[in-house]
């Protein structure tokens, strides 16, 4: 729980110093010590930026969530603020997730600072990149192959933790995962669900704001869900992975992986076992469209 510190307002021109686990009230936005560097992203919450500390010189990501003067708004952005921050922490003691820095609240927005700043950017970006690698460039790609290697490991290692947690991520993706210095990151808790005080990790009704492509069938047809979807959509994070190394799967990447699994899981089953590094088990039960088919194996995979 992060240490509350309620700061006074001031109209002193000094900045704040923010350290770890601190959460600062009623900041004026002078008086935060973050210069931006770039931008990072966008989402119906606001805007992710790049911003560096000028008091210790460390750069973190800074999630920020716009308030407005409309009552509805600002009490659904508190929400989803407050959400995420829960989410985060819950999963710190995990080295493959993001992690809060601090948080504060100004009059105007509400803001997360995460670490670390990935280095390598995401996972979408990363493919991009090693796609785009020339014959010249080996030593490079060796590397970069290396790193997504150890990245089915400790993508399956971190799912598993979330899963004795009790959360469901809800929107696996490759954006949604960091690469800082090698080591892959979870992030993006916004959707998350905490089902600690529930019977089940079960939710049912329509999906909200999920990414159709890397969804399990259950989802898009807003059928019943449970943890097994998280699954399914790190199994098609897996199959761009593994794809971009080999390049001998034939698909169509605009659709939903759920169009295209029971051809891209008749090429893995023919290829995969003549590759130690791949994740055999996973590739041929993780992609089942039956949820209650992949419950199972997950558990025996994933360890919960």
């Amino acid at each position: 729980m992060a240490h509350q510190q309620r700061t006074a307002l001031s109209q002193s021109t000094h900045k704040l110093r923010i350290d770890e686990n601190t959460n600062h009230e009623n900041v004026q936005e002078a008086q935060l010590p973050y210069i931006h560097e770039r931008p990072v992203g966008r989402g119906g919450y606001g805007v992710v930026d790049a911003v560096r500390d000028i008091h210790t010189g460390r750069v973190f990501a800074r999630k920020i969530f716009h308030t407005t003067s409309k009552r509805r708004e600002r009490v659904r952005a508190m929400q989803e603020f407050h959400h995420e921050a829960k989410q985060i922490r819950k999963l710190a003691q995990n080295h493959h997730m993001v992690r809060i820095h601090a948080t504060y609240a100004t009059k105007d927005s509400l803001g997360l600072i995460l670490s670390p700043m990935a280095n390598e950017g995401d996972l979408a970006k990363f493919l991009d990149r090693f796609s785009d690698l020339s014959d010249e460039q080996n030593t490079t790609r060796q590397q970069m192959t290396y790193n997504l290697m150890q990245a089915f490991g400790c993508l399956s290692s971190g799912l598993a933790f979330m899963r004795r947690q009790k959360i469901r991520h809800k929107d696996i993706k490759p954006s949604n995962i960091l690469i800082h210095n090698g080591r892959v990151l979870y992030t993006d808790f916004g959707l998350a669900l905490d089902f600690s005080n529930l019977d089940t990790s079960m939710t049912t009704g329509p999906a909200e704001r999920t990414t159709r492509k890397y969804s399990a069938p259950e989802v898009i047809l807003h059928q019943p869900r449970r943890s097994s979807a998280d699954v399914y959509s790190l199994g098609c994070v897996f199959i761009e992975m593994y794809n971009i190394v080999l390049k001998f799967l034939d698909y169509d990447e605009r659709l939903k992986y759920s169009d295209s699994m029971d051809s891209i899981r008749t090429q893995i089953s023919a290829r995969v076992a003549q590759y130690s590094t791949a994740p055999r088990r996973l590739f041929l039960i993780g992609f089942d469209h039956s949820s209650h088919d992949r419950a199972e194996p997950r558990r025996s995979l994933l360890g919960g």
